[in-house]
């Protein structure tokens, strides 16, 4: 049986690289086209990562607010294993808040 909050939310990865209007377009569209998404959750590794990754979500959430919507950040943290080395990111998880 298939766990159906992982159905429910999409996975978007920030690096220190990323283009901040790009990831907030990427959050923005994924609401968009999909209505019965609960939540997205950013991915990032490093200061630098999660400070595109709060930017992005700053500029998604205006688009969001002018429609009368307003989206929260839930932050977290999460342990990952890569080549053998334990790496922990930061996960940003976004939802709408209900007022």
């Amino acid at each position: 049986m298939a766990d159906h909050k992982d159905e429910e939310k999409q996975m978007l990865r920030a690096s220190s690289g990323t283009d901040a209007k790009k990831l907030a377009s990427s959050i923005v569209a994924h609401y968009q086209n999909h209505q019965d998404c609960r939540s997205v959750v950013i991915r990032a590794i490093g200061a630098s990562a999660v400070n595109q990754a709060i930017k992005a979500v700053i500029i998604a959430n205006k688009y969001f607010v002018r429609k009368g919507q307003v989206l929260s950040i839930i932050p977290g943290f999460n342990d990952l294993e890569e080549n053998g080395v334990k790496i922990t990111s930061i996960e940003l998880t976004t939802k709408f808040v209900n007022f």
